[in-house]
């Protein structure tokens, strides 16, 4: 696997492109570009649902409509950061991801964490159920999305650490055989841990790159397909604002 200098965008880092034995045998991660996402021979960019707090708190209605303006001047493919689907069922995240392509994205990210339910992650099947509806909408529309199953099992910090990893494979082989191109165990640090994951599921796998995670360099060292920022750039962005806005307001300097 190869890495080429690549672009920054607003909410993604995107880091090259991925060549070699990984785009052999996964045909739909041939040149994709690392945003976070994989999808064929384009560079991608994560959507923003204004600055309204994660969750699903932003309406549906604005992140479809905030999504189709992104397209429409990017200037790449853009993948959608859809969280939990915005559907309590398989059938209205088959809505949801269907609106979401005709609003011009080409991928979307789907996690398995309960937004409202008791537990703090869904069961096995009902998240490979929404996986497969994705797909199917997808397929539907006509258009091969990339689907980035992000399992929130290290997240929310969910067993020990023997059956969390464990669990992250068993859902990880899931999702592929539901249709996901990518599986994206958020938070997940430790570099031993991150290379025994890929091994076992030998399909592309995306780490977030935060402080104390192994840097881009070590990722493609253990074959790590994507490496993403998540919110922390956004996150910067708004920090570095908020103090330019408090020197402003104060001595009148900036």
């Amino acid at each position: 696997m190869s890495v080429k200098a690549g672009i920054v965008v607003f909410r993604w880092i995107v880091v090259g492109e991925i060549t070699g034995p990984a785009a052999e045998k996964h045909p739909r991660a041939r040149g994709v570009a690392i945003a976070g996402h994989c999808r064929p021979q384009s560079a991608l960019a994560d959507h923003l649902a204004d600055l309204v707090p994660g969750g699903e708190q932003a309406p549906w209605h604005e992140v479809v409509a905030a999504t189709a303006r992104i397209v429409r001047v990017a200037g790449v493919p853009v993948t959608a950061d859809i969280e939990a689907g915005y559907g309590e069922t398989p059938d209205a995240v088959m809505r949801s991801v269907s609106e979401i392509i005709k609003a011009g994205a080409v991928g979307v990210n789907l996690e398995d964490g309960a937004l409202r339910d008791p537990a703090p992650i869904r069961s096995l099947a009902d998240a490979a159920n929404r996986v497969r509806a994705a797909r199917e909408a997808a397929e539907a529309a006509g258009v091969p999305i990339v689907i980035n199953a992000r399992t929130d099992l290290y997240l929310r910090n969910i067993g020990n650490e023997a059956s969390r990893f464990d669990e992250t494979i068993e859902r990880g082989r899931a999702y592929l055989a539901a249709g996901a191109d990518c599986v994206y165990p958020i938070t997940l640090r430790d570099p031993a841990t991150i290379g025994r994951l890929v091994k076992a599921l030998a399909a592309p796998i995306n780490i977030n790159v935060r402080a104390g995670s192994p840097s881009v360099a070590e990722l493609e060292a253990l074959r790590v397909a994507c490496a993403s920022t998540a919110s922390q750039v956004a996150l910067m962005a708004l920090s570095v604002t908020r103090q330019i806005a408090d020197e402003f307001a104060g001595d009148g300097s900036v």
